[in-house]
């Protein structure tokens, strides 16, 4: 007899005997029939499950609307080869989502060797699901790097490898099998465009699709409808799949759901703009994508590299990769040669007007500064230099404020003609497009984290957690050499480091092609600006432009595509001794 409160809903935590590789032979051969048995039967509304790694490989199951006698039933059946123990979870409402990727994942189990690797299977789902929701190659290229981002474990989870070591898989991985990457995301978006893709991923993205197109693009295929899809089973509204993983009620999927919501780990570049162009519903199906890929059987880690693989093969233009390219096609001189400015009047290159700022959301924390001391220009050009030697503090969020706002925020306003404010750098337009975010890792008065400068408001925005130091270090030759490297820059006791990036996606929707050109010379405008206030105020940084981009960005937290960083800052004092 169930012992699930009335509400609740029930579920099955199941765990095969026959060793961490049974779980996939488990799942297609005893558990799926059974379960799909009873709702062929009427006899429940769907099924869903996630897995779960905790005391050991196992599945926590969620039936829908099932009887307890069947669920009686169905328990002692699965118990021969399995250990099963039902537990209460949250409310079935809303598991219409979770009844699609878990038919979608049974599928693609069933068709693919047991326990065998499925990243091509997930990449190929991933794309399809961009597909589904409209998005073209460049949209559904930054929604996934953003969820390779939202995906990231917080400092000192030890749930995931090190960011670096992702990035370096997924380099090689994309050298080797570049051609094959690029060409299988080409046909697959060919396919289903053609409305020729057959299987679970033609289901999936049908399913994906049908959902987007219902009332108000927000609805999911209802209670044992599979339309033409083969959709899968259950009620409408969204699912909370994660909620059928512990006994309290938070599962397998809990945190990917709510970091895939927020950007958690991503601040408020990639991550919470991971959906950017790709319309209200990429988010919440980046959460079941993420799921879906639990369901596969795909690790975090291992998910993460798919979307930047899935990436990198969608912007792909199957041009030479040399990093010197020679003749009339190499991209820096036709960019160059695009983006001139020409005698004559071309109506397609006016000036557009340029879209407000997006508002920033989150924990907003006041960085107060006084008045930057009165130096002599020469004092203050010939006391900047770029220290490689160390950087240490002590520094407190005074000094900091001071600095940030003295070099970022509005300086004076023009006494004649219309009133604008000015800051201490020049901008093309006036839009101030180059921006600041930091890492802030022992900055007295200031918590460890993440941060976005907020110069109208003098604040920061908290945009999540700080690296380690020592993942950071990675993100440059230069950072992680040895110290008896002569190119080495150490910044084991540096309190902070400032990241200056250009808003690239606001700023060429005013200048089109010539964007990039003045957002470079913006970005370069205010890290002199920042440079020589820190020397008057005792500081020093060493600028930094190499370094290793993706990985760059997703410390960072920033979309490289519309936010790219420009330059690194480890700033502080001169080690001594």
């Amino acid at each position: 007899m169930s012992t699930v409160p009335p509400g609740s809903c029930p579920v099955l935590h199941c765990r095969p005997r026959s060793g961490p590789g049974a779980v996939d032979g488990f799942l297609v051969e005893e558990l799926a029939p059974l379960l799909d048995g009873l709702v062929a039967g009427g006899r429940a509304a769907g099924w869903d499950f996630v897995r779960h790694g905790e005391g050991g490989p196992h599945l926590r199951v969620r039936v829908h609307g099932g009887r307890p006698a069947d669920l009686a039933s169905v328990a002692g059946a699965l118990s021969a080869t399995a250990g099963v123990r039902e537990v209460a979870g949250p409310p079935c409402a809303g598991a219409g989502y979770a009844a699609l990727a878990t038919r979608t994942a049974v599928d693609c189990v069933a068709g693919t060797p047991r326990g065998g690797p499925r990243l091509a299977v997930a990449a190929d789902l991933a794309h399809a699901t961009a597909w589904a929701l409209g998005m073209d190659r460049l949209a559904a290229a930054r929604w996934l790097r953003g969820l390779a981002v939202a995906g990231r474990p917080g400092p000192g989870s030890g749930r995931a490898l090190p960011a670096s070591t992702v990035h370096a898989q997924v380099t090689a991985v994309y050298a080797e099998q570049r051609a094959g990457l690029a060409g299988r995301a080409a046909a697959l978006r060919g396919v289903l465009a053609a409305g020729t893709a057959t299987g679970p991923l033609a289901a999936w993205a049908a399913g994906v699709r049908a959902s987007e197109a219902g009332a108000g693009g927000r609805t999911c295929p209802g209670a044992g409808a599979r339309a033409d899809a083969e959709a899968g089973t259950g009620a409408g509204g969204r699912d909370e799949a994660s909620k059928a993983g512990t006994e309290a009620g938070s599962g397998a999927g809990a945190d990917a759901r709510a970091d895939a919501r927020t950007g958690a780990g991503a601040g408020t570049g990639a991550g919470a703009g991971a959906g950017a162009g790709a319309g209200a519903g990429a988010g919440e199906w980046g959460v079941e994508l993420r799921l879906l890929c639990n369901r596969l059987g795909v690790e975090p880690d291992e998910e993460r590299a798919v979307y930047r693989l899935a990436a990198h093969a969608l912007l792909d233009t199957g041009e030479p990769a040399a990093y010197f390219p020679e003749g009339h096609l190499a991209p820096d001189w036709r960019y160059l040669e695009r983006s001139k400015v020409r005698p004559g009047w071309d109506p397609g290159a006016a000036l557009r007007p340029a879209p407000a700022e997006t508002a920033a959301e989150g924990e907003v924390v006041a960085l107060p500064g006084g008045p930057v001391p009165e130096v002599s220009l020469r004092a203050a050009v010939t006391g900047r230099t770029s220290v490689r030697a160390g950087l240490t503090g002590p520094l407190d969020a005074g000094d900091l404020g001071t600095l940030l706002w003295g070099a970022h925020a509005v300086s004076h306003t023009t006494a004649s003609g219309p009133p604008f404010a000015h800051r201490p750098y020049p901008s093309p337009g006036g839009l101030y497009a180059a921006g600041v975010r930091l890492l802030a890792f022992g900055v007295a008065g200031l918590a460890p984290g993440a941060y976005q400068c907020l110069p109208g408001r003098r604040a920061l925005l908290r945009v999540g957690e700080a690296p380690a130091l020592g993942e950071f270090k990675e993100v440059s030759a230069y950072l992680s050499a040895a110290p008896a490297d002569p190119g080495a820059v150490l910044v084991d006791g540096v309190p902070v480091v400032l990241g200056l990036y250009v808003d690239l996606g606001r700023l060429r929707q005013r200048y089109g092609l010539r964007a990039l050109r003045l957002g470079l010379l913006e970005a370069g405008h205010l890290a002199q600006s920042l440079l020589l206030t820190a020397s008057a105020l005792g500081l020093c940084a060493m600028p930094l432009g190499g370094f290793q981009d993706d990985l760059a960005h997703e410390l960072f937290g920033l979309d490289d595509l519309d936010r790219p960083l420009q330059y690194l800052l480890p700033l502080g004092r001169p080690a001594t001794g």
